[in-house]
Parts: structure tokens; C-alpha cells; sequence
């Protein structure tokens, strides 16, 4: 299943990434992860796409590059406070 995370227009809503397709993706792992807690990403055209790396057959997150940059920004942020909070 693939899940979109932008608002997105009803034409960018039919791009879809067809499940035999998926196989020829490259997926990149992050390098800051735990050893059960990771995330894989991989590019497809204007698409970025998120997998959790334990459950490759499961959901897919699915971001335009401009909701992939807020995503990355949000999360930055919320780093930030959290260690800040617990300093």
C-alpha cells in the first residue's frame, strides 16, 4: 500500500509506483539508525518514498519533493526542541 503524505492534486494523485516496479528501486538506509528502528528511502522521478527496512512488503510513504523537504524540516525542528527540553 502506498500512502501519499502531500495534498495533492488529483493528477499527481494517479502516479502511482506499481508493486513489480518496486523491485528495481534503490533504497538507501539511513546510517543513523538502531539496529530494528530503521527507515529506507528511495527516489522515483518526482517521488520520494519511505519504508520502514524490517517490513519492505509493507506500507510505503510517499512524498513530492517539496513535502519531503517540510517532512526533513519538521523533523530537524522537533530534534532540536526535544534535545533542548532535555538538556
Amino acid at each position: 500500500m502506498i500512502l501519499n503524505v502531500d495534498t495533492l492534486s488529483q493528477a499527481e494523485r494517479s502516479v502511482t509506483v506499481s508493486e513489480d516496479r518496486l523491485e528495481e528501486l534503490v533504497w538507501r538506509k539511513s546510517s543513523a539508525c538502531y539496529p530494528s528502528e530503521c527507515v529506507e528511502v528511495a527516489v522515483r522521478g518526482n517521488w520520494i518514498l519511505i519504508r520502514d527496512s524490517s517490513d519492505s512488503a509493507g506500507v510505503l510513504l510517499r512524498f513530492s519533493c517539496q513535502g519531503w523537504q517540510m517532512f526533513v524540516i519538521g523533523i530537524r525542528f522537533h530534534a532540536d526542541n526535544l534535545e533542548q527540553e532535555l538538556l
